[in-house]
């Protein structure tokens, strides 16, 4: 039985909390597993875009003319998040300890390359929490969907 479009993205959205919060602890983790996490995390992030991409072209056409407060907070904060993201991949990515040595490229050791990357992965943790908060409704409704199909699933079998 083919997975849903909606099963889907609720399992990789909850992969993308999962990354983030693990890439959130590299004193836990190790550098090493943070940067590699930190790179990798654009794979499940990019198909979660790709998913949105409906939702993010057809609100971007009307945000301004006729788009609720809440639409228009809401895509702010999605904007918001991306850039931040964005920002966090390319600051790790210059500061890089493991990954760029690795790969034998030059990294940039500055402290505002640091002081970037860090003041923005804490920018990035609001944003995600907000960018949950605004989506919460459709997360519950997602589980709430996926635990009937399978209350379903099991009472056809019996």
């Amino acid at each position: 039985m083919p997975i849903s479009r909606t099963s889907f993205a609720l399992w990789l959205d909850g992969l993308l909390l999962l990354l983030f919060l693990l890439i959130q602890s590299p004193r836990i983790t190790g550098v090493a597993a943070h940067e590699w996490l930190g790179i990798a995390i654009a794979v499940p992030l990019l198909l979660h875009m790709l998913l949105s991409w409906h939702w993010i072209t057809s609100k971007a056409r009307r945000l301004f003319a006729n788009g609720s407060l809440r639409t228009r907070i809401n895509y702010a904060i999605n904007l918001g998040l991306f850039l931040t993201m964005a920002l966090v991949i390319v600051s790790g990515i210059m500061v890089s300890r493991v990954v760029l040595p690795w790969m034998r490229m030059p990294t940039i050791y500055d402290g505002a390359w640091f002081e970037l990357h860090d003041s923005g992965s804490n920018v990035l943790f609001v944003a995600i929490g907000l960018h949950l908060a605004m989506n919460w409704g459709w997360v519950l409704a997602a589980l709430r969907r996926r635990a009937f199909t399978a209350e379903e699933l099991e009472a056809s079998d019996g």
